[in-house]
């Protein structure tokens, strides 16, 4: 998933499970629980979502991307409704 313990370094990082983007913060590598990884991430502007069981991660710009999906969508459904009036 997204928060890793990273061995290499014995640390942690995050993960994007959308396009693979990879944060590390020196803050981050006091901490001893994920929890306090995740808090930061939230106030970066990741996103968090359980899909199929599993903890998904979405770095800033797909969250981004999926609003702006998400937007275009919505005003094609709007403009479809209206072309029927």
């Amino acid at each position: 998933m997204s928060v890793h313990e990273s061995k290499y370094k014995g640390g942690w990082y995050a993960r994007c499970d959308v396009c693979g983007y990879i944060q590390e913060k020196p803050e981050w590598q006091k901490y001893d629980d994920r929890a306090e990884v995740w808090i930061d991430m939230k106030r970066d502007g990741w996103s968090f979502r359980k899909k199929d069981g599993k903890w998904m991660h979405y770095c800033p710009s797909c969250v981004e991307a999926m609003q702006s999906a998400k937007r275009d969508a919505e005003a094609k459904k709007r403009r479809a409704y209206f072309e029927e009036v």
